[in-house]
């Protein structure tokens, strides 16, 4: 735990030495939530990519079988 919190404060340190007062009033509310929302929106992307990729597995298996709905249920 020690060398968590001094890692932290490390950080801490060198943000200040480059950025010494960063606020959202600096970039803009608008800015600043809008980057929110796009890294939410990506990240859900990412994800719902990630979950067809893998059920992309089973196209074999369900071409074999010819049963379809086991595999392209989401």
């Amino acid at each position: 735990m020690y060398y968590l919190r001094a890692d932290i404060s490390a950080i801490k340190s060198t943000m200040n030495r480059y950025k010494p007062t960063f606020s959202i009033h600096e970039i803009g509310k608008v800015r600043f939530y809008g980057g929110v929302l796009f890294g939410f929106v990506l990240s859900l992307v990412l994800f719902c990519s990630f979950v067809m990729l893998f059920k992309c597995q089973f196209i074999y298996a369900g071409i074999i079988d010819g049963d379809w709905n086991r595999y392209l249920k989401f």
